[in-house]
């Protein structure tokens, strides 16, 4: 279908600029409940965007695509859409080397029966009722296994393909005792079916539960905070619009004045890390055909950078 999709894309394309990318996945997902399969499901999903240019006039479209007329139909509309349009940048990357990084699960995408991985939800169900008695009922034991690959071209040379596995389960567990309840959910993922720490995700999503049994409001008062993880994080995505190229270039976050200074607590270093180790965002090339990397937003309290896309980083003469 790949192959397909390239060849009727420069057909159509000729004379013009234009970029493509292409997302393809299998993904099988369960779900367990009273100790038994509950839900099962098996999908492929396409999906396919293009962009063009011509006399500097870009149009975008997406799709998703089945068959041969859904592409011509979706290169058709931005074809259609860049007469049209005021939109007069499209960048595209030219080809650069990058670090091979490709997290694949190959015996579990490919040799793995899926009966042993549907029984991961399962699992999870019954490692929640043996770690603690108060577990009366389990509202979510979900496994998800993901096997992706992207492709990108573009009429600079750029011809990329990467693939990757991600596995994930999820859970929630209703704790009861002495007249109350409390309920909590976790999550974990993993590119390697082996590494998946279902134990590990399953007693956290315990111990939160049965913590907050009998518990009670406290006055307002300022007192010492200890975040967990997955609370730290929701309150960084908070933040993540501020330090977006878009919004810089759009005037909406308070840092753009900012940069090199110390605005944070000193103990304070952000990083976002494109090449993090088995990450599960980790591929060698983003979606542009740039190549991953680590990028230091905030070290030790001062802020350094903004994060770009090729557009916001033309814009705003930011690398």
């Amino acid at each position: 279908m790949i192959k397909k999709i390239e060849d009727i894309s420069l057909n159509l394309l000729k004379g013009y600029r234009w970029e493509i990318f292409i997302e393809e996945k299998d993904i099988l997902t369960a779900s367990s409940k009273e100790l038994k399969l509950d839900k099962l499901k098996k999908a492929k999903d396409i999906g396919f965007s293009v962009r063009v240019e011509k006399n500097r006039h870009v149009g975008f479209a997406y799709g998703t695509v089945l068959n041969e007329k859904d592409v011509k139909d979706i290169i058709e509309k931005a074809l259609a859409l860049s007469e049209i349009s005021d939109e007069k940048n499209l960048l595209l990357q030219k080809p650069l080397e990058a670090e091979k990084v490709e997290y694949f699960d190959t015996f579990a995408a490919k040799e793995l029966p899926d009966e042993d991985k549907i029984y991961k939800a399962i699992e999870i169900e019954e490692t929640a009722y043996k770690i603690d008695q108060r577990i009366k009922s389990i509202r979510d034991a979900n496994f998800s296994e993901t096997v992706l690959e992207k492709y990108l071209l573009n009429s600079e040379g750029v011809k990329l393909s990467q693939k990757g596995t991600i596995y994930s389960a999820q859970v929630g567990v209703l704790a009861e005792d002495k007249g109350d309840s409390q309920i909590s959910w976790n999550f974990t993922a993993s590119r390697f079916f082996g590494e998946l720490e279902i134990e590990e995700m399953v007693k956290e999503a315990v111990f939160n539960a049965v913590s907050l049994l009998g518990a009670s409001p406290i006055k307002t008062q300022k007192l010492p905070v200890l975040f967990p993880p997955y609370a730290m994080t929701e309150i960084l995505a908070q933040f993540f619009p501020m330090f977006s190229g878009d919004s810089l270039i759009k005037g909406k976050t308070p840092f753009s004045q900012l940069k090199n200074k110390n605005i944070f607590p000193d103990k304070l270093t952000i990083i976002d890390n494109g090449l993090l180790k088995k990450g599960i965002g980790t591929f060698s090339y983003d979606d542009e055909g740039t190549p991953s990397q680590e990028t230091v937003i905030v070290e030790d309290g001062r802020f350094i950078n903004f994060l770009h896309n090729l557009y916001t980083a033309n814009l705003s003469k930011e690398k």
